[in-house]
Protein backbone atom coordinates (compact mmCIF):
# COMPACT_ATOMS: atom_id res chain seq x y z
CA UNK A 1 0.00 0.00 0.00
CA UNK A 2 1.53 3.24 -1.13
CA UNK A 3 2.08 6.15 1.77
CA UNK A 4 0.17 9.09 1.88
CA UNK A 5 1.80 12.13 2.03
CA UNK A 6 0.75 12.77 6.02
CA UNK A 7 2.01 9.20 7.28
CA UNK A 8 5.36 10.48 5.18
CA UNK A 9 5.90 13.32 7.10
CA UNK A 10 4.42 11.79 10.57
CA UNK A 11 7.37 9.00 10.06
CA UNK A 12 9.69 11.74 9.06
CA UNK A 13 9.29 13.51 12.08
CA UNK A 14 9.50 10.62 14.55
CA UNK A 15 12.31 9.60 12.80
CA UNK A 16 14.28 12.69 13.13
CA UNK A 17 13.66 12.83 16.83
CA UNK A 18 14.68 10.00 17.68
CA UNK A 19 17.80 9.87 15.92
CA UNK A 20 18.15 13.08 16.75
CA UNK A 21 17.84 13.04 20.61
CA UNK A 22 20.90 9.78 19.75
CA UNK A 23 23.24 12.80 18.04
CA UNK A 24 22.80 14.88 21.07
CA UNK A 25 23.82 12.22 23.27
CA UNK A 26 27.01 11.82 21.12
CA UNK A 27 27.89 15.30 21.30
CA UNK A 28 27.12 15.45 25.07
CA UNK A 29 29.82 12.69 25.25
CA UNK A 30 32.60 14.07 23.32
CA UNK A 31 32.04 17.26 25.19
CA UNK A 32 32.29 15.74 28.66
CA UNK A 33 35.23 14.00 27.66
CA UNK A 34 36.84 17.40 26.09
CA UNK A 35 36.29 19.01 29.71
CA UNK A 36 37.73 16.11 31.54
CA UNK A 37 40.72 16.35 30.05
CA UNK A 38 40.55 20.13 30.64
CA UNK A 39 40.27 20.41 34.21
CA UNK A 40 42.84 17.10 34.58
CA UNK A 41 45.39 19.60 31.82
CA UNK A 42 44.00 23.39 32.52
CA UNK A 43 44.75 23.53 28.40
CA UNK A 44 43.16 22.07 24.95
CA UNK A 45 45.20 21.53 21.66
CA UNK A 46 43.90 23.28 18.93
CA UNK A 47 42.06 20.22 17.52
CA UNK A 48 40.37 19.81 21.02
CA UNK A 49 38.61 23.33 19.87
CA UNK A 50 37.56 22.70 17.00
CA UNK A 51 35.77 19.16 17.82
CA UNK A 52 34.12 21.72 20.66
CA UNK A 53 33.02 23.98 17.81
CA UNK A 54 31.93 21.19 15.50
CA UNK A 55 29.80 19.28 18.58
CA UNK A 56 28.19 22.73 19.00
CA UNK A 57 26.89 22.74 15.69
CA UNK A 58 26.17 19.62 16.14
CA UNK A 59 23.90 20.23 19.11
CA UNK A 60 22.14 23.31 17.68
CA UNK A 61 21.13 21.53 13.99
CA UNK A 62 20.19 18.09 16.36
CA UNK A 63 17.83 20.31 18.86
CA UNK A 64 16.31 23.06 17.02
CA UNK A 65 16.30 21.34 13.93
CA UNK A 66 15.63 17.87 14.06
CA UNK A 67 14.22 17.44 17.52
CA UNK A 68 12.03 20.82 17.92
CA UNK A 69 10.97 19.87 14.10
CA UNK A 70 7.63 20.53 12.98
CA UNK A 71 6.82 22.25 16.38
CA UNK A 72 8.32 25.25 15.00
CA UNK A 73 6.38 25.02 12.29
CA UNK A 74 3.09 27.34 11.78
CA UNK A 75 0.14 25.78 13.36
CA UNK A 76 -2.15 27.15 10.44
CA UNK A 77 0.68 25.92 7.61
CA UNK A 78 -0.93 23.07 4.94
CA UNK A 79 0.84 20.29 4.26
CA UNK A 80 1.61 20.66 0.40
CA UNK A 81 -1.17 22.81 -0.30
CA UNK A 82 -3.48 20.49 0.94
CA UNK A 83 -6.24 22.67 3.26
CA UNK A 84 -7.25 19.95 5.53
CA UNK A 85 -4.36 18.83 6.58
CA UNK A 86 -1.99 20.20 8.58
CA UNK A 87 2.20 19.06 9.24
CA UNK A 88 2.42 16.63 12.10
CA UNK A 89 2.69 18.25 15.68
CA UNK A 90 3.03 21.67 13.72
CA UNK A 91 2.51 24.17 16.80
CA UNK A 92 4.25 27.30 15.73
CA UNK A 93 4.29 30.61 14.08
CA UNK A 94 5.85 32.50 10.98
CA UNK A 95 8.71 33.66 13.64
CA UNK A 96 9.29 30.70 14.85
CA UNK A 97 9.68 29.08 11.78
CA UNK A 98 11.82 31.83 10.35
CA UNK A 99 14.44 31.24 13.24
CA UNK A 100 14.37 27.28 12.74
CA UNK A 101 15.75 28.31 9.34
CA UNK A 102 18.48 30.79 10.62
CA UNK A 103 19.32 28.22 13.10
CA UNK A 104 19.26 25.36 11.26
CA UNK A 105 21.75 26.93 8.27
CA UNK A 106 24.13 28.62 11.13
CA UNK A 107 24.30 25.44 13.21
CA UNK A 108 24.98 23.41 9.88
CA UNK A 109 27.06 25.57 8.78
CA UNK A 110 29.05 25.58 12.03
CA UNK A 111 29.56 21.92 12.54
CA UNK A 112 30.43 20.94 8.53
CA UNK A 113 33.12 23.71 8.34
CA UNK A 114 34.29 22.36 11.83
CA UNK A 115 34.51 18.94 10.42
CA UNK A 116 36.09 19.63 7.53
CA UNK A 117 38.87 22.44 9.74
CA UNK A 118 39.59 19.35 11.92
CA UNK A 119 40.68 17.15 9.16
CA UNK A 120 43.06 19.62 8.09
CA UNK A 121 44.37 20.45 11.51
CA UNK A 122 45.28 16.92 12.04
CA UNK A 123 47.32 17.29 8.14
CA UNK A 124 49.03 20.33 10.08
CA UNK A 125 50.19 18.72 13.43
CA UNK A 126 50.95 15.35 11.86
CA UNK A 127 52.04 16.04 8.30
CA UNK A 128 53.90 19.02 8.50
CA UNK A 129 54.56 18.58 12.48
CA UNK A 130 53.46 21.81 13.40
CA UNK A 131 52.92 22.22 17.47
CA UNK A 132 49.93 23.17 19.45
CA UNK A 133 52.00 26.65 20.22
CA UNK A 134 52.17 26.84 16.32
CA UNK A 135 48.22 26.68 15.70
CA UNK A 136 47.84 29.39 18.53
CA UNK A 137 48.93 32.49 16.25
CA UNK A 138 45.95 34.36 15.28
CA UNK A 139 45.91 33.56 11.43
CA UNK A 140 45.17 30.11 12.82
CA UNK A 141 42.82 30.20 15.58
CA UNK A 142 40.95 32.73 12.96
CA UNK A 143 40.68 30.31 10.64
CA UNK A 144 40.26 27.19 12.63
CA UNK A 145 37.48 28.97 15.04
CA UNK A 146 36.72 32.20 13.80
CA UNK A 147 36.00 31.20 10.40
CA UNK A 148 33.01 28.50 10.76
CA UNK A 149 31.01 30.89 13.25
CA UNK A 150 31.11 33.91 10.70
CA UNK A 151 30.65 31.64 7.60
CA UNK A 152 27.30 30.23 9.60
CA UNK A 153 26.17 33.53 10.62
CA UNK A 154 26.86 35.46 7.20
CA UNK A 155 25.12 32.44 5.06
CA UNK A 156 22.17 31.89 7.35
CA UNK A 157 21.46 35.80 7.60
CA UNK A 158 21.54 36.21 4.33
CA UNK A 159 18.67 33.88 3.73
CA UNK A 160 16.99 35.82 6.26
CA UNK A 161 17.56 38.92 4.67
CA UNK A 162 15.90 37.45 1.52
CA UNK A 163 12.75 36.72 2.26
CA UNK A 164 10.70 34.74 4.98
CA UNK A 165 11.54 30.92 5.92
CA UNK A 166 8.92 28.53 4.53
CA UNK A 167 8.15 25.19 5.22
CA UNK A 168 8.09 22.68 2.06
CA UNK A 169 7.20 19.60 3.12
CA UNK A 170 9.56 17.08 5.61
CA UNK A 171 9.99 18.29 9.45
CA UNK A 172 11.50 21.69 9.16
CA UNK A 173 11.53 25.39 8.24
CA UNK A 174 13.91 27.15 5.74
CA UNK A 175 14.76 30.52 4.30
CA UNK A 176 12.99 30.72 1.03
CA UNK A 177 16.09 31.84 -0.59
CA UNK A 178 17.68 28.62 -0.24
CA UNK A 179 15.30 26.80 -2.54
CA UNK A 180 16.69 28.75 -5.25
CA UNK A 181 19.05 26.55 -8.19
CA UNK A 182 22.07 28.95 -7.39
CA UNK A 183 22.35 28.14 -3.71
CA UNK A 184 21.22 24.71 -4.28
CA UNK A 185 24.55 24.06 -6.49
CA UNK A 186 26.43 26.26 -3.97
CA UNK A 187 25.73 23.88 -1.72
CA UNK A 188 26.90 21.24 -3.20
CA UNK A 189 29.68 22.70 -4.28
CA UNK A 190 30.41 23.12 -0.42
CA UNK A 191 30.17 19.61 0.23
CA UNK A 192 32.25 18.45 -2.32
CA UNK A 193 35.40 21.34 -1.32
CA UNK A 194 34.69 19.36 2.42
CA UNK A 195 35.13 15.98 0.71
CA UNK A 196 38.14 16.57 -1.03
CA UNK A 197 39.90 18.65 1.59
CA UNK A 198 38.96 15.82 3.85
CA UNK A 199 39.98 12.92 1.51
CA UNK A 200 43.38 14.33 0.73
CA UNK A 201 44.21 15.41 4.79
CA UNK A 202 43.07 11.49 5.72
CA UNK A 203 45.59 10.19 2.44
CA UNK A 204 48.16 12.05 2.98
CA UNK A 205 48.03 11.63 7.08
CA UNK A 206 47.97 8.01 5.88
CA UNK A 207 50.48 7.91 3.31
CA UNK A 208 52.95 10.16 5.92
CA UNK A 209 52.77 7.54 9.10
CA UNK A 210 53.41 4.80 6.29
CA UNK A 211 56.72 6.14 4.92
CA UNK A 212 57.89 6.83 8.96
CA UNK A 213 56.95 2.84 9.76
CA UNK A 214 58.69 1.83 6.14
CA UNK A 215 61.86 3.57 7.27
CA UNK A 216 61.75 1.44 10.48
CA UNK A 217 61.85 -2.00 8.38
CA UNK A 218 65.45 -2.25 7.55
CA UNK A 219 66.55 -1.47 11.31
CA UNK A 220 63.71 -4.53 11.96
CA UNK A 221 64.86 -6.87 9.54
CA UNK A 222 68.39 -6.49 10.67
CA UNK A 223 67.37 -7.80 14.40
CA UNK A 224 65.69 -10.40 12.43
CA UNK A 225 61.80 -8.78 12.93
CA UNK A 226 59.53 -8.43 10.18
CA UNK A 227 57.68 -4.94 8.49
CA UNK A 228 54.95 -3.62 10.70
CA UNK A 229 52.49 -1.65 9.69
CA UNK A 230 50.37 -1.28 12.54
CA UNK A 231 50.22 2.03 13.02
CA UNK A 232 49.52 2.82 9.23
CA UNK A 233 46.31 0.34 9.66
CA UNK A 234 44.88 2.56 12.81
CA UNK A 235 45.56 6.25 11.47
CA UNK A 236 44.04 4.62 7.84
CA UNK A 237 40.78 3.05 9.71
CA UNK A 238 40.73 6.34 11.38
CA UNK A 239 40.91 8.66 8.25
CA UNK A 240 38.36 6.63 6.64
CA UNK A 241 35.96 7.20 9.74
CA UNK A 242 36.08 10.78 9.58
CA UNK A 243 35.91 10.83 5.41
CA UNK A 244 32.77 8.00 5.85
CA UNK A 245 30.86 10.21 8.63
CA UNK A 246 30.83 13.58 6.87
CA UNK A 247 29.60 11.72 3.38
CA UNK A 248 26.56 9.68 5.74
CA UNK A 249 25.13 12.51 7.00
CA UNK A 250 25.66 14.92 3.52
CA UNK A 251 26.24 12.72 0.82
CA UNK A 252 21.70 11.43 0.68
CA UNK A 253 21.04 15.12 0.53
CA UNK A 254 22.55 15.52 -3.06
CA UNK A 255 19.55 14.40 -4.87
CA UNK A 256 17.35 17.21 -3.34
CA UNK A 257 20.27 20.00 -4.00
CA UNK A 258 20.52 18.36 -8.25
CA UNK A 259 16.08 19.15 -7.69
CA UNK A 260 15.49 14.97 -8.22
CA UNK A 261 12.31 13.73 -5.84
CA UNK A 262 13.79 10.02 -4.87
CA UNK A 263 10.36 8.87 -3.40
CA UNK A 264 8.86 8.56 0.12
CA UNK A 265 10.60 5.63 1.26
CA UNK A 266 13.96 7.88 0.52
CA UNK A 267 12.67 10.88 2.38
CA UNK A 268 12.07 9.08 5.37
CA UNK A 269 15.43 7.17 5.12
CA UNK A 270 16.69 10.83 4.81
CA UNK A 271 15.07 11.68 7.89
CA UNK A 272 16.29 9.32 10.06
CA UNK A 273 20.14 9.50 8.79
CA UNK A 274 20.58 13.42 8.63
CA UNK A 275 20.49 13.85 12.02
CA UNK A 276 23.21 10.98 13.04
CA UNK A 277 25.77 13.36 12.91
CA UNK A 278 26.90 14.06 16.30
CA UNK A 279 26.28 10.31 16.99
CA UNK A 280 28.88 9.11 14.49
CA UNK A 281 31.18 12.17 15.44
CA UNK A 282 31.22 10.51 19.21
CA UNK A 283 32.04 6.60 17.50
CA UNK A 284 35.11 7.79 15.20
CA UNK A 285 36.15 9.99 18.50
CA UNK A 286 35.41 7.50 21.45
CA UNK A 287 36.61 4.37 18.61
CA UNK A 288 40.62 4.38 19.18
CA UNK A 289 40.04 4.24 22.81
CA UNK A 290 37.30 1.08 22.75
CA UNK A 291 39.91 -0.48 20.74
CA UNK A 292 42.39 -0.29 23.20
CA UNK A 293 40.48 -1.77 25.75
CA UNK A 294 39.11 -4.14 23.42
CA UNK A 295 42.86 -5.65 22.94
CA UNK A 296 43.92 -5.26 26.48
CA UNK A 297 41.03 -8.47 26.55
CA UNK A 298 38.07 -6.26 28.21
CA UNK A 299 34.51 -7.40 27.23
CA UNK A 300 32.18 -5.36 24.82
CA UNK A 301 30.29 -3.36 28.03
CA UNK A 302 33.57 -3.16 29.98
CA UNK A 303 35.33 -1.32 27.16
CA UNK A 304 32.49 1.18 26.08
CA UNK A 305 32.09 1.79 29.61
CA UNK A 306 36.08 2.39 30.20
CA UNK A 307 36.37 4.17 26.73
CA UNK A 308 33.10 6.92 27.60
CA UNK A 309 34.27 7.43 31.27
CA UNK A 310 37.87 7.45 31.26
CA UNK A 311 39.89 10.64 30.83
CA UNK A 312 42.35 10.43 27.72
CA UNK A 313 45.57 10.68 28.87
CA UNK A 314 46.81 7.91 26.98
CA UNK A 315 47.21 10.09 23.89
CA UNK A 316 44.07 8.09 21.84
CA UNK A 317 42.89 10.68 19.96
CA UNK A 318 44.43 10.52 16.01
CA UNK A 319 46.48 13.58 16.32
CA UNK A 320 48.25 12.81 19.57
CA UNK A 321 48.37 9.49 19.05
CA UNK A 322 50.12 9.50 15.70
CA UNK A 323 52.38 12.95 16.27
CA UNK A 324 54.08 10.37 19.43
CA UNK A 325 54.15 7.41 17.52
CA UNK A 326 56.08 9.13 14.48
CA UNK A 327 58.40 10.93 17.11
CA UNK A 328 58.65 7.59 18.64
CA UNK A 329 59.87 6.12 14.82
CA UNK A 330 61.96 9.23 14.38
CA UNK A 331 64.23 8.87 17.33
CA UNK A 332 64.42 5.06 16.71
CA UNK A 333 65.75 5.77 13.67
CA UNK A 334 68.58 8.65 14.50
CA UNK A 335 69.27 6.31 17.93
CA UNK A 336 70.19 3.36 15.24
CA UNK A 337 71.86 5.22 12.54
CA UNK A 338 73.78 6.54 15.20
CA UNK A 339 74.53 3.23 16.84
CA UNK A 340 75.45 1.97 13.41
CA UNK A 341 77.25 4.62 12.89
CA UNK A 342 79.31 4.04 16.05
CA UNK A 343 79.82 0.68 15.09
CA UNK A 344 81.02 1.15 12.16
CA UNK A 345 83.55 3.93 13.10
CA UNK A 346 84.72 1.05 16.03
CA UNK A 347 85.05 -1.71 13.55
CA UNK A 348 87.00 1.04 11.28
CA UNK A 349 89.16 1.53 14.79
CA UNK A 350 90.02 -1.92 15.44
CA UNK A 351 91.03 -2.57 11.94
CA UNK A 352 93.74 0.47 11.58
CA UNK A 353 94.90 -0.94 15.14
CA UNK A 354 95.36 -4.61 13.95
CA UNK A 355 96.98 -3.02 10.51
CA UNK A 356 99.07 -1.21 13.01
CA UNK A 357 99.89 -3.90 15.19
CA UNK A 358 101.09 -6.17 12.34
Amino acid sequence: MALTEYTVTVCEVIGAKFTSILSIAGSFLILRDIRRRYKLKKSLPMNSKIIVSMCLGDLGTSLFTHFLGTWMVPADQTLYDNIDTVPYLAAGTQGTCNAQGWLFWFFLMLGGWSNILLALCYYLMNVKEMTDSDLEQLKWKALFLGFPFLWGFCFSTSGVLMGPAIYNGGWFCEPSLFHHPAFMYFTLGIMLLGFTTILWCMVRLGWHTYRAEKGMDHFRQAVGGDADRTRTIQVSKQGLAYIVVFQVTFLPNVPYLLGVLPGNGYDIFYACVFPLQGLLNAIVHFRPRYATERRAGKSRMVALTTALNTADLSMTDLSLRMSSAISVLRTSVIRRSSQTSVASVSMQVGTQTNVTEV
